[in-house]
């Protein structure tokens, strides 16, 4: 792993979530921005999409290849990062805090996803993209237990 370009993905994110900003403004579109260029500079020192781009685009990815319903990107990979925390025991408060604060919905049943698309999506998420290993390749893709993080998802959510 490339220790600069994980440090510039880190930064962009903190950028964000661990901005003064709560409401969409000039300035905060500026921060966005900022954080989207450090983005870019860490692929670059990685020489791929690998320090910004995850399971969680993967599943994105999976959603618009299964998914009859059309979302916007960064919409499917917020719920991704989510879920997919969710899945492997991490903490997503902070995450979940932010995107309320700018009222981003990102109910899976709101978004028209069914229960079984989002099964499926999960579980073709890790063969997305053949030459990439993320935490969805040793993660319970079970059907049970994606049908209750289903609902879970769309209880909390």
């Amino acid at each position: 792993m490339n220790g600069y370009a994980y440090l510039m993905s880190q930064t962009a994110l903190d950028t964000l979530l661990k901005s003064k900003y709560t409401t969409i403004s000039k300035d905060f579109i500026h921060a966005l921005a900022d954080a989207h260029v450090l983005s870019g500079i860490a692929m670059n020192f990685a020489g791929s999409s690998r320090p910004v781009s995850g399971s969680e685009h993967m599943f994105s990815r999976a959603l618009d290849y299964h998914c009859e319903t059309e979302n916007l990107h960064g919409i499917q990979v917020a719920l991704g990062t989510v879920a997919i925390l969710k899945l492997i025991g991490r903490e997503y408060k902070e995450i979940l805090d932010y995107l309320h604060m700018f009222e981003i919905d990102i109910n899976p049943q709101r978004l028209g996803i069914p229960c079984e698309t989002f099964v499926k999506c999960m579980q073709a998420a890790p063969n997305m993209r053949k030459d990439r290993f993320t935490t969805l390749h040793t993660a319970n893709l079970g059907d049970t237990r994606l049908r209750s993080l289903y609902d879970e998802l769309v209880t909390e959510l």
